[in-house]
């Protein structure tokens, strides 16, 4: 269900974005089909909190365009389900990813001061929505293992630098053939392959659309950086 409703989300967001329906599909498609929703799914919590991150991403660039209370709950409804998931690091992506898509489009025209005001009261919104749930999840996060990961790796967490190689041969690690670890990680996380085209599409975006350009930019450069953690780059 929830990779579906990933695909749906994915869908209007590229269409707010100003793509055709055509391509839309295809975004949506590719996104819930993706390595990350392939290689996670023995964690319902990982896939069940990222579905919801394009609708939140939709809420702020609607609220960007135009703050009323119907985009204000747009966007507290795609920040506040991220919660129930019970998937902390995904939850938290959610807001700090929306948080900076927010900023970088409020500086196309910072002398508008509406759109942070409603951007954070739907944040806020969000937590209210899901404080019956926040406590018992900071509670249980600090007797995770994610959490106390620092105290036993060497690196802290993250994807290994290996696991770029995937995004162009999918199976160069055998991540395919067995589920045991490889470079001290799951095997999962060294599984980001989702398409050639869709890698090669997402570049051309970047470069060639006038509009989201510098923002696609800026974003994929944050959960680059966001997803390697602190692994530490071979030499």
């Amino acid at each position: 269900m929830h990779v579906w409703l990933a695909g749906l989300f994915a869908y209007g967001l590229a269409r707010r974005m100003g793509l055709g329906r055509a391509a839309a599909l295809f975004a949506g498609l590719c996104f819930e089909l993706s390595g990350y929703f392939v290689s996670q799914a023995q964690h319902l919590g990982a896939v069940c909190g990222a579905a919801w991150i394009p609708l939140a991403w939709h809420g702020a660039i609607e609220l960007n365009r135009r703050p009323d209370a119907r985009r204000t709950a747009l966007l507290a409804a795609g920040l506040a389900m991220s919660f129930p998931a019970g998937f902390t690091a995904i939850t938290i992506l959610a807001f700090a990813s929306t948080a900076l898509l927010a900023l970088l489009l409020w500086m196309r025209r910072p002398s508008h001061f509406r759109p942070p005001l409603f951007i954070a009261s739907a944040a806020a919104l969000a937590v209210a929505l899901c404080a019956v749930q926040l406590l018992p999840t900071l509670e249980l996060s600090a007797l995770s293992t994610a959490y106390k990961r620092g105290t036993f790796s060497e690196e802290g967490g993250g994807i290994p630098w290996q696991g770029l190689v995937s995004m162009l041969l999918p199976g160069r690690y055998g991540v395919l053939d067995s589920i045991e670890p490889k470079f001290g990680v799951n095997p999962s996380f060294l599984y980001l392959y989702a398409g050639l085209a869709t890698l090669v599409l997402a570049l051309a975006g970047i470069v060639w659309s006038a509009g989201w350009r510098w923002v696609l930019a800026v974003m994929t450069g944050f959960h680059l950086l966001w997803m390697m953690g602190a692994t530490r780059l071979p030499g």
